[in-house]
Parts: structure tokens; sequence; C-alpha cells
């Protein structure tokens, strides 16, 4: 069950949520808060964090409602009829809403601020008529809630960044790592189209399901910045594996003359399985926190690789006449260049 809840961002959320919310229902009964309603919901809104920044976000909220209680307590000085309250808070938020819609995508800040103005109108329509609540205990309330959210966000099943991202990126890693072999055999006809299509979407698949394995969360603004630099390169430099294998794909499955494609495909395909060695080395690396040790030869194959394709267009490179094939069958090896390339620097990272 434990190991569910660090593999699941969203059942984790709900726990930490869950127990915010027992703690402060307990603490709402406390005379001091007034019945306790901005204790509830500023332990629910400061609880819900997303992974990568949790006690940045979590400080960020809780000044977020804190900054609202204090607003609407001023407001509840200037509007006194309920018909006024009503009317300012209908066009607020119509206003907002339509800021917000055309503004989409926003800047975090500005969403936040919107977010401040909404939850100002709201804590002055759910706390006006209540003459027993005085502006002080609602300070009370947010700050005790706020802080309730910050603690358990901090201390329900804390995620290391480390661990997470590892556990991503093996899923991810492991399944580059498929699609580039099936790609390999499919150069000596070993596999067929209908298998590198399975492979291919099994990878976007994997990157796009909302629940998948991608780890948005490193982009996340004030991610740690130790480890949001060497992070981000992975992602972007896998990024750049996944967009040469689909390149590679495109050209293989082309219509480029088989005949020409055959000079060159088992040096391509030699070169492939290095590649695809160093990915299953990098998966086993996240898997099992052990450093990379690179033991074949990294560069003789490329070698060989070239010197091929040198052999199969020499006349026609020097003459500028190729064909279309030719530069498909060059484009091709440049993919795999520039792949051992990339798959060397994260090796290396």
């Amino acid at each position: 069950m434990v190991s569910k809840l660090y593999q699941h961002d969203a059942l984790r959320r709900a726990v930490c949520a869950a127990l915010a919310m027992a703690a402060a229902v307990m603490l709402s009964q406390c005379a001091v808060f007034g019945g306790g309603i901005w204790v509830m919901l500023a332990a629910l809104f400061v609880s819900q964090v997303a992974r990568g920044t949790p006690l940045r976000q979590s400080f960020v909220r809780l000044m977020l409602v804190v900054g609202s209680v204090l607003l609407s307590v001023s407001m509840m000085r200037v509007l006194h009829a309920d018909w006024q309250i009503v009317l300012v808070s209908v066009i607020l938020y119509v206003v907002v809403g339509m800021v917000i819609f055309m503004r989409r995508p926003m800047e975090v800040t500005q969403f936040n601020l919107a977010i401040i103005l909404l939850l100002s109108f709201l804590v002055t329509l759910l706390s006006k008529n209540e003459a027993s609540v005085t502006p002080s205990q609602l300070i009370a309330g947010a700050v005790a809630g706020g802080a309730i959210g910050v603690i358990f966000a901090q201390l329900t099943f804390p995620l290391n960044p480390y661990h997470a991202f590892s556990h991503d990126m093996v899923f991810i890693l492991r399944s580059i790592h498929d699609y580039g072999s099936v790609l390999a055999e499919k150069l000596v006809r070993h596999a067929s189209e209908r298998e590198v299509r399975q492979q291919q979407m099994n990878l976007d698949r994997l990157l796009c399901l909302r629940e998948g394995c991608y780890p948005e969360w490193v982009y996340d603004a004030g991610f740690n910045p130790g480890l949001r630099s060497g992070y981000r390169f992975f992602l972007i430099k896998s990024g750049r594996v996944i967009e040469l294998l689909n390149s590679m794909n495109y050209l293989i499955m082309g219509s480029m003359d088989q005949a020409l494609l055959s000079q060159v495909a088992n040096a391509i395909h030699d070169a492939m399985q290095v590649n695809n060695e160093l990915l299953r080395l990098m998966a086993d690396h996240f898997e099992g926190h052990q450093p990379i040790e690179i033991i074949s030869d990294m560069t003789s194959d490329i070698m060989r690789l070239n010197a091929c394709l040198a052999q199969v267009v020499p006349l026609k490179r020097a003459r500028l006449n190729l064909s279309g094939d030719d530069v498909a069958l060059t484009a091709l090896v440049r993919d795999v260049n520039d792949l051992r390339e990339v798959l060397l620097q994260l090796a290396l990272a």
C-alpha cells in the first residue's frame, strides 16, 4: 500500500488532503477560530501541491490564503448590504473568468492573483452574516489551517525527487530501448512494420497518459535549483532521442530504394545495437542506482558506418548529383550518428 502511494501521485495527494482535513476539523473546534470554516478550507488548499516544489508551493498558497482573508476583512468594512456583495461578486467572477479564458495559458503569478480576488469575495460571502466571527478569528483560522497544510504536505509520505525521477525514467528508457531495437531489426528484415508501429504507439501512450511516467513536475517553477538543470537536461535530450528514432522510422518505412538501403543496413544495424546497449545501461542505472560503466567501443562502428556510406554514394556526393534515395540514406546515417552523440551525452551526464 505504501509503495502505491509513492508511485501514484494522485493517491498520495488524496491521503495527504484527508489527513490534513482531519487535523483541521479537530483544530476547528477551538473557540478562537470562530467555527473554523477557514481552518479547513486553508488546510485543503495549501496541502494540494504538485511534486517538485512542495515547500515553496505550500508557503505561496499559505500567503495567498492569508492575503485573501485580509482583503476580505477590508471589503466587509466597506460593503454593508448583501445585494452589494452579490453584485460585486458576480461582476468580479465574470471579469476574472473572461480574462483567464482569453489569456490562457496564463503565467502562474497572474493566475494566483486571480485566485486571491475570487477567494476574497468567497470569504466575504461566507462570513458576512456571521456576527460571532471576528476578523481576527478569520485570520487566525486561515493561518492555522495553512500551517496544517504546510506540515502535512511536507511530512505525509514525502517524495524523494531522485527516486521519483528514476522510477519514471526507467519505464521511458525501457520503452525507447524496445522502439530502437525493433527499428534495428526492421533494417535486416527480422521485424515487421506492424511490430515497429506497435512499439511506437506503446512509447507514445506511455508519454501521453494523464497519470503516465513523464516527470513533468521537473518543469515546475521554483523546482530545486540544485537538481533542476540536470533533470531538465536529461528530459530534453531524451526527447531528442525520441525525435531521432521517429525520423529513422519515417525514413526506413518510406519509399527508399531497398537495394540501396541493403548496402548499409548491416552497418546501421550494428551501430543501433550499440545505441540500444547504451539505453539499456541507462535504464539499469536508474533502476539499480548504479554508475554507468561503458565498456564497449563507442566509435569504431560509427566510423565503419560512415565509410560504408561513402562507398555507396562517393562520386555522386562529389558532383552534388544526389537522388532522393541518396539524400534519404544520408539522412538516415546522420540520424544514427546524432543518436550516438546524444546518448553519450546522457550517459556521461
